[in-house]
Formats: structure tokens, C-alpha cells, sequence
């Protein structure tokens, strides 16, 4: 199996933490695929801001798959997935409107390493490329951007993870912020995790706690952090079509109002 991708790193605990959405409400509508042709509806709302699109996505063949999306502002972006081997696999995405903006990602990993690079399309690209590899229970990696138009580094981090059946431990440093990470699997249903960040131009220290618990046919979870925020958020399978996920939030310092929102997903 190839080694966890760089953003993966501390993995169990970065699921365990995020997956929060507050301030907007979404919903998707699946429809039923026709052969190798399936469409899908998006939606967004926040405040008076709605954002949808449609997609429709058509697999070529077995190792070629492309998408097609139009919002509601009738700009279509096009992706073409391509599968040319086992262990490589290059991805090409934009908008029909904006070429600069458009990205080439190509993604090599076998049991050894896993390396992911994306680059845009522009005249002087901007690239960033991750490399992982790992040893024993241990995957470390490093990450770097560079800026075409000014040929140098515009940031890298590095970090590592130490990963067994019971708990994970990891941490990324990138020269101005210290993360680290912890989980720990209290069982098969429960997870306890921790980030702490450690500012290292302002010296300053935030952390976060959180727990997830599995439930019959989805989940609930609640983090802490010590800005004062604390976040809920609650999951479950309606249906074998629906699915309903809500988060609340509110600030225990009192200086922000509560905040939530929901996300409904439906499959034909």
C-alpha cells in the first residue's frame, strides 16, 4: 500500500477535528447513472448568496474519465482523469473562461512513495509538489510551491506521522507555525484527537480537542478549541437515498453569534 499523501499526514486526527460547515447551507441531488453517465446537482446558500451547478460526468473508458460542470453564473469547467498505470494517474482541470487558471495534476504512488505535483497552465506556472515515503509505522514528507513568475520558493513545510491500530501522532512545521497532532481510538466507534499550534513569529499557542462517536447509520462529533469556540455536528442516513448532516457552533466568550448549517445529499 502507498504511503499516506502529504495533506493526509495526522490523517485520523484532521477527520476527527474538521468536516464542519457553518454559515451556508448545501444540498446535492445524485441522479441514477445511465451506463457511464451520471449527473449531479449542487447547491449552496449563504445569506442571500445562492451557488449551484450541474454536473455531468462520463467515464471513457476504464482508465479515462472526464466531468463537466455549469454553475449558475454559466461558467463550465472541464476535468479529464486519466489512469495510465497502476501507479500514475494525471488530472486536467478549468475554467472554459480562464486558461491561466487552469491546473495540471499528476499523481505517482507505489509502496514506496507517493508523490503529488500540481501545476497551472499559465505562462510562468506556479507548481507545488508533495512527497511522502515510509518507514515502518513512520510516513514523512516534505512539500514546496514555487512561483514561476519569480522563479523561487513561495513556501514548503515538512512533517511526519507515527501511525499503530490505537493512535496516531504527527506534526508539520513550515517555518512559521509548529502543528502537532494527536488521536487516540478509544474503541471501533470512538476517536479522541488534539491540535496545537505554536506560532512561531508571534509566539502564540492554540489548541483544539475534539471526539467523534459512530452512530446507527452516521456519526456525531464536538471539538473545543481554545479560542472559545465550540462546534457540534451531527450525521445520519435518513434513507438508502438521503443522507442529513448539521453543525452548530457557538463562541462561550460571547464575542460572536452562533452559527450553523446543514447539508442535505440525495441519490436517485
Amino acid at each position: 500500500m502507498a504511503p499516506a499523501a502529504f495533506s493526509s499526514i495526522s490523517k485520523i486526527a484532521k477527520d476527527t477535528l474538521g468536516g464542519y460547515s457553518f454559515d451556508s447551507h448545501k444540498f446535492s441531488l445524485k441522479g441514477s447513472k445511465i451506463g457511464d453517465f451520471g449527473v449531479t446537482y449542487n447547491g449552496k446558500v449563504n445569506g442571500d448568496d445562492f451557488k449551484g451547478d450541474v454536473s455531468a460526468d462520463y467515464a471513457v473508458n476504464d482508465d479515462v474519465k472526464t466531468t463537466f460542470a455549469m454553475d449558475n453564473n454559466q461558467q463550465l469547467t472541464a476535468k479529464v482523469a486519466w489512469k495510465a498505470s497502476d501507479d500514475l494517474k494525471v488530472t486536467a482541470s478549468g475554467l472554459s473562461t480562464e486558461f491561466d487558471n487552469a491546473k495540471v495534476n499528476v499523481d505517482f504512488a507505489n509502496d514506496n512513495v507517493n508523490v503529488k505535483t500540481t501545476s497551472t497552465l499559465a505562462a510562468t506556472p506556479n507548481i507545488d509538489i508533495a512527497v511522502t515515503t515510509a518507514i515502518s509505522d513512520f510516513v514523512v514528507g516534505a512539500s514546496i510551491g514555487v512561483n514561476g513568475a519569480e522563479a523561487s520558493l513561495s513556501k514548503w513545510s515538512a512533517g511526519a506521522a507515527y501511525t499503530t491500530s490505537d493512535y496516531q501522532l504527527g506534526g508539520v512545521y513550515n517555518g512559521s507555525n509548529l502543528t502537532a497532532h494527536g488521536a487516540y481510538k478509544i474503541d471501533d466507534d470512538k476517536t479522541a484527537a488534539a491540535e496545537v499550534v505554536y506560532g512561531i513569529d508571534n509566539d502564540t499557542c492554540n489548541y483544539a480537542l475534539g471526539y467523534e462517536t459512530k452512530l446507527t447509520g452516521g456519526k456525531a462529533k464536538a471539538k473545543m478549541a481554545s479560542s472559545g469556540l465550540c462546534s457540534f455536528l451531527w450525521a445520519t442516513k435518513v434513507s438508502d437515498q438521503a443522507n442529513v448532516t448539521s453543525s452548530y457552533q457557538f463562541d462561550t466568550t460571547g464575542n460572536s453569534a452562533a452559527k450553523y448549517g446543514f447539508k442535505i445529499d440525495l441519490s436517485a
